[in-house]
Parts: structure tokens; sequence; C-alpha cells
């Protein structure tokens, strides 16, 4: 399904979606202004591959700077033994480019899936991002695991949050209080 947030130094949004062919896929972004006209072509982000699979691709865009970070989970290799959770930087200044390499968030040997990323300015004028993500810590327990991202592309060390369920998990932060919240289904409850 098809992901959405804006950037509001340029007045664009950026979408992002999987695309599907007969036998492969991968992650694709395009952006539109305040109008929903087109303003870039289709951005190939992960390229189109049928050994990994990218999908499930979230984004978030930090406010004043004119960045964004994709993130998206795909297999680690051909054989499909592993999900991992990696990312990628966009700006939007002066038509929408990619910045830097793919990132890697989640690399791990167990399964890592289904992220979400959302974002912040911190105080100090740099953007932050928090990508949080279902990790499998054994065949029977599963938990939630976050992320900081600076927008220049480091990443932090790993937190965990909680959950013991494979659930889509979602993130949104707070410029007010610095925090962010991440919601997730545990079983029968949110």
């Amino acid at each position: 399904s098809p992901a959405v947030a804006y950037e509001s130094t340029n007045n664009q949004y950026l979408i992002t979606w999987t695309r599907e062919g007969s036998s492969a896929s991968g992650v694709e972004a395009r952006s539109t202004d305040e109008e929903g006209y087109f303003s870039s072509s289709v951005l190939d982000v992960t390229g189109m591959n049928a050994d990994i699979t990218p999908s499930f691709s979230d984004v978030a865009c930090v406010r004043t700077l004119g960045g964004c970070l994709i993130v998206w989970q795909q297999w680690y290799d051909k054989y499909q033994t592993d999900h991992d959770v990696l990312g990628r930087r966009l700006h939007m200044q002066g038509g929408a480019h990619f910045e830097g390499d793919f990132i890697s968030i989640f690399f791990e040997m167990n399964d890592e899936f289904t992220p979400a990323v959302s974002s912040l300015v911190r105080t100090t004028g740099i953007g932050q991002y928090l990508v949080v993500a279902n990790f499998e810590v054994d065949t029977e327990k599963w938990v939630v695991r976050g992320k900081t991202i600076t927008d220049a592309g480091s990443v932090d060390q790993t937190v965990q949050l909680d959950g013991t369920w494979w659930t889509r998990v979602g993130v949104a932060g707070s410029e007010k209080s610095q925090q962010y919240l991440a919601a997730w289904r545990a079983r029968d409850n949110v």
C-alpha cells in the first residue's frame, strides 16, 4: 500500500509504493505539488528485484530541511531466509533526488519487517527520524524495536520498545515535546 509525507520547505508531497511486476518487485516514489500535480518523474528507490522483493515502504520528511527518508523491508538474499529493513534519503530542494547510499537500518540474523518512520526537527535545527519495525527474537517471540537516524544518515543504537506479537507498527513525532509515540497491536489490543 502507498505511503505519503508532506515536505513543507518546498510545499510538496512524497508518495512511495511497492511496484509489483510479473517476476520482481521494487519500491518507487514520486513527488507532487500542493495541488496534487506530479512534480517529478517516478523515482526508482530500490530497483526491481526478483530475489529480495522490496515491499512495505513508508516515508517521513523533516519539516524545514527539505529532506525525506524512505524505509522498506526486503529479503536479505535470494534464498529468502531473513527480512531486513533498509532506507534511502531523498532531498526535495531543486527537484527530488537521492542523497547517499542505501542505509542498513535493521540488518540482523532474525527477521525485521513492516517498518514505519516519523521525523522531528530537533531543537538544534538538526532533523531526526525514528524507524520502528517488528523484530523476531525467536520463532515464538516478536518485539518492536526502534532506531533513530539523523538527517545526514547516521544510524543510532537500537531501542527495544515492547511487544510480543507480529503486527504493523506506526509512529509519529511531536516537535513541541521532542518525543515520538510508537503504537502497535499486541494480540487483541493496541
